[in-house]
């Protein structure tokens, strides 16, 4: 094999990994923001132990809060941010023992049901 040759494979193989497989970097994370009475996105997926960031964009304080089912509005106990002030940035983690397939699903305990999106979900995968 020619050097020229040699040159390309090993450039090719540079690019190849450089580039890797995530479509993210290592400082994104998945954010749920609450804006005009909503949540935003209303339905997302992460991995077991993953961290959220809870964005309050809102005039009014909320919490996200986890709940047993879709418009369930009780609190399961896997996660809860407490209230959150407006303008404040909060975080929660999905359980690190959470199986691929489950889904927690969330609701402001201070608006129960009077959201313009009453509730969420957030899928394991």
């Amino acid at each position: 094999m020619s050097p020229l040759n040699r040159f390309f494979i090993l450039l090719v193989l540079i690019l190849f990994v450089s580039c890797g497989s995530s479509s993210e970097s290592a400082d994104e994370r998945t954010t749920i923001t609450l804006s005009d009475m909503s949540f935003d996105p209303t339905e997302l997926s992460a991995l077991p132990g993953e961290t959220i960031d809870v964005v309050n964009d809102d005039d009014v304080s909320h919490t996200v809060t986890s709940s047993s089912g879709p418009n369930a509005f009780d609190n399961s106990g896997d996660f809860d941010t407490g209230s959150i002030s407006p303008g404040e940035t909060v975080s929660l983690e999905i359980p690190a023992d959470a199986s691929l397939g489950d889904v927690f699903y969330f609701y402001c305990d201070i608006h129960e049901g009077i959201m313009d999106t009453p509730n969420g979900q957030i899928t394991v995968q």
